[in-house]
């Protein structure tokens, strides 16, 4: 219901309840985190709260709205495949109306978050970097120019973890970045 109302709903009166609604909506991702039905519920619930606030620094480093983000960070990789689509699919729509504001802070940190998870891939841990390149893959262009250079950078690093798979998400996470229309190359 919630996921419904909150779009049509005054911004003034979500973003005011914002802190107290996140909240009982992570305390429900938190008691029913085996049900991946209801947490795709919550999440789409909690991406629809996100997508009414603010775009400023000022909101995104709050407390209430860092703890929801990393909820959705956490779930990044999670092998349950329609809840794992489902956040990327909220991340997706987040970045998307950051990036036509050219609003950097989420854009920022949900690109860090990614770069240290590649970072840290290696032949026999590589599984969440995979499922960070599969995101990247549909949202690679909505980072800003320096975020999308660093990147392409990490995904071309995955290539040394050594895992045939890991590799071609990354290509195709190259790919899809260089064929979108948004993407535009500066010198």
């Amino acid at each position: 219901i919630l996921e419904g109302v909150i779009p049509d709903a005054s911004s003034h009166v979500v973003r005011s309840q914002f802190a107290p609604t996140a909240g009982m909506l992570l305390s429900i991702v938190q008691a029913y985190e085996e049900n991946a039905q209801i947490l795709r519920l919550s999440f789409n619930a909690l991406g629809a709260l996100l997508r009414v606030q603010e775009k400023s620094d000022g909101f995104w480093s709050s407390l209430p709205a860092f703890q929801t983000l990393n909820a959705f960070l956490t779930l990044i990789d999670d092998e349950r495949v329609k809840l794992r689509k489902s956040i990327h699919s909220q991340l997706t729509q987040l970045l998307a109306q950051h990036a036509f504001q050219d609003a950097k802070p989420v854009r920022s940190y949900v690109a860090e978050f990614c770069l240290e998870i590649m970072r840290t891939a290696t032949r026999s841990n590589y599984k969440r970097a995979l499922f960070v390149s599969l995101f990247l893959e549909s949202s690679i262009s909505l980072f800003s120019q320096d975020n999308v250079l660093q990147l392409f950078g990490a995904l071309l690093q995955l290539r040394e973890a050594g895992q045939p798979m890991l590799t071609a998400a990354a290509f195709r996470s190259i790919d899809a970045g260089l064929q979108s229309p948004q993407f535009r190359m500066t010198t």
